[in-house]
């Protein structure tokens, strides 16, 4: 049954398109961050690392991925709030503060949050173009 799952699961984000990729890599975080703050509050340090480690590396991902030239400040601003919670969740982890991870979580999902609606609001057609596509025009 698990190995159908994983099949599913590599179609599902092999085809998935650009917004909806990113809204998977910040829902990956945010469940990772999740489970890494249960673990570490539960005395399982090791665990929640490795958890914190998978957040970490997607964090990363999302960071090295911006594109500056056509996101402009936009994107660096994202640079720098994703630069503060690799930080955030460098210093949770050398303290041992299940608190940290929750705070970069609630960020992620604020970040997630808006995506989701401008992901919305780009796959949702205009009046005119629907009414373009309906005549048979565009």
């Amino acid at each position: 049954m698990q190995q159908g799952y994983g099949v599913y699961e590599h179609a599902h984000v092999t085809t998935a398109d650009r917004g909806r990729l990113l809204l998977m890599l910040y829902e990956g975080a945010i469940n990772f961050l999740r489970e890494a703050e249960r673990r570490m509050r539960g005395g399982e340090e090791v665990k929640a690392r490795t958890f914190q480690g998978r957040a970490f590396r997607i964090i990363t991902e999302l960071m090295n991925t911006l594109n500056h030239e056509v996101g402009g400040e936009i994107a660096s601003n994202l640079h720098r709030l994703y630069t503060f919670m690799l930080h955030h969740l460098s210093e949770g982890n050398l303290r041992k503060d299940p608190q940290h991870f929750d705070d970069v979580a609630r960020l992620l999902t604020v970040l997630h949050d808006a995506f989701a609606q401008a992901v919305t609001m780009v796959a949702r057609p205009t009046t005119s173009t629907h009414r373009k596509v309906m005549a048979g025009v565009a």
